[in-house]
């Protein structure tokens, strides 16, 4: 299963897609491709499936075949710059999908409100990752009008996680992960670093917080992201050209934050009184 690979053989960056099989056989036959086991993407699948069940295809055997297959992705950061779409208004022949495009300057303002001496925005990203280098790119957009500088530092091997978040040092008040492949797998990594030099972390997954790796996240979730793709790909087998179908993207509602006090104390944060009534979202 690949996050980045479609079993027709055509390789994606950052993509994990569904082909939707509208062959004369019957049942309907539908592939997932996926990268491996990843919380967020095995909780997009979860959404797909409820999505596709709600609309009456039940799930059965799996499988891809033949050719002209559509496809619709899920979990893709920015479909257009990866080439998947033309645009953000229309699908494009025999594809189309849902995107997990944060809500960046949501995310920002959230770390204001947590830390608001924060000035300058780290981010830790995989140059050869589509869907992290089109998450630099709008960050870099937001930053300033939410009062941000970023810093930003390449990590394209998990063995040089120790180094390149320790590179943050001095230049980083906050780092911000995003949705990567190889450093979500690596987040318990990323955070012994971070820890080390003392810049606190806010997460593009909620998993680590639950878990007291991490002090905070302002999170897309991704089952949500999994029905948004679902119902696309029900809207695709009941006849609708994926072409007309305009790729998805989350609502602001479709993100959420979570604080851990357990993290927060590691890390030496004391979370502000008012964020903390007003967001509810302080776990142990």
């Amino acid at each position: 299963m690949s996050k980045s690979t479609w079993l027709s053989g055509l390789v994606v960056a950052g993509a994990m897609a569904w082909g939707l099989g509208t062959a004369a056989a019957d049942p309907i036959r539908i592939g997932i491709a996926n990268f491996g086991e990843h919380p967020q993407l095995n909780a997009s699948i979860a959404g797909f499936k409820k999505a596709l069940a709600e609309n009456g295809f039940v799930e059965g055997q799996k499988a891809l075949a033949g050719s002209g297959i559509p496809v619709v992705f899920s979990a893709v950061t920015d479909p257009v710059a990866a080439k998947l779409v033309p645009s953000w208004e229309a699908g494009d022949d025999g594809m189309t999908g849902a995107t997990d495009l944060q809500d960046v300057a949501a995310v920002m303002a959230f770390t204001r409100k947590l830390l608001p001496e924060a000035k300058r925005f780290g981010v830790p990203y995989n140059p050869g990752e589509a869907n992290d280098t089109a998450l630099l790119d709008k960050i870099k957009e937001a930053a300033p009008a939410a009062g941000f500088e970023v810093v930003e530092v390449g990590v394209d091997n998990v063995n040089d996680i120790q180094q390149r978040i320790a590179s943050f040092a001095g230049k980083a008040d906050v780092i911000y992960t995003p949705a990567s492949n190889l450093l979500q797998p690596a987040i318990g990594a990323v955070s012994a670093a971070a820890r080390q030099a003392q810049i606190p972390i806010v997460n593009s997954d909620d998993g680590a917080v639950r878990d007291g790796v991490v002090p905070a996240s302002f999170a897309v979730n991704y089952e949500q992201v999994g029905v948004n793709a679902g119902k696309i790909a029900a809207e695709i087998l009941k006849g609708t050209d994926p072409k007309t179908i305009a790729p998805s993207r989350p609502a602001y509602e479709d993100h959420a934050p979570l604080i851990s006090k357990k993290a927060t104390a590691a890390f030496s944060i004391e979370v502000p009184a008012a964020l903390a009534g007003e967001c509810n979202c302080v776990v142990d």
